[in-house]
């Protein structure tokens, strides 16, 4: 399988690594990933800005 982001796993290799987290939202926004993903635009897709804290 051939991945073209690193969204489907890094949560859970963040978690693995960093051990039990708390998580935090900053800012939500809407931007396009059509050159991402070679896809026709719009592709709308969610991108955030986190922190995480120690639980």
């Amino acid at each position: 399988m051939s991945a073209k982001s690193d969204a489907r796993d890094a949560g859970q290799v963040f978690r693995y690594l960093r051990g039990p987290l708390q998580g935090q939202i900053y800012d939500l926004v809407y931007t396009d990933a059509a050159a991402l993903y070679s896809s026709p635009p719009p592709t709308w897709v969610a991108g955030a800005l986190i922190g995480f804290a120690k639980a």
